[in-house]
């Protein structure tokens, strides 16, 4: 199971499976695979939270869920970012799997796409919506030929 989940890769190629046993052992992690077979149940992120710790406790009480944590980005390890992620807690094998994708990445996704449906929209014949940001940039426009390179103020 966790070769499969090893190589599996979603949200662009950032998202990935992570495996940690009941114990706050780590049996499975492909980004950072120094930490597999290393009891992380003590680990803290920047704001205290007792990561995997956190994460056992909801799989007990609920037996999967949503949590929230700070982490470093893979290429970016001295600055940690917030995180989101789901787990589930698989009983009778005594361990969760569990995933996890940085806020930062989901909001610009949403904006992406956002802007992107933006240049679609059309009111009647020649009506249209499109955005520009604090320093006049045009982020979003039917005609993809006004957007142009970011300049600031």
């Amino acid at each position: 199971m966790s070769d499969a989940l090893r190589t599996s890769r979603f949200n662009e190629g950032r998202g990935y499976f992570f495996i940690y046993g009941m114990d706050g052992i780590n049996l499975m992690h492909p980004i950072f695979p120094d930490l597999e077979g290393k009891n992380l149940l003590e680990v803290q992120d920047v704001r205290g939270n007792r990561i995997m710790q956190d994460h056992i406790d909801t799989m007990k009480e609920k037996g999967e869920g949503f949590s929230r944590w700070w982490y470093p980005k893979p290429g970016n390890l001295k600055e940690e970012f917030e995180k989101i992620g789901y787990a589930k807690w698989f009983e009778s094998l005594d361990l969760y799997i569990g995933t996890g994708e940085y806020i930062v990445n989901v909001e610009e996704d949403i904006k992406e796409q956002l802007l992107q449906w933006i240049t679609e929209v059309r009111f009647g014949e020649h009506g249209y919506i499109f955005v520009l940001d604090q320093y006049g940039n045009t982020l979003s426009h039917y005609n993809k030929d006004k957007i142009k390179p970011q300049k600031y103020n």
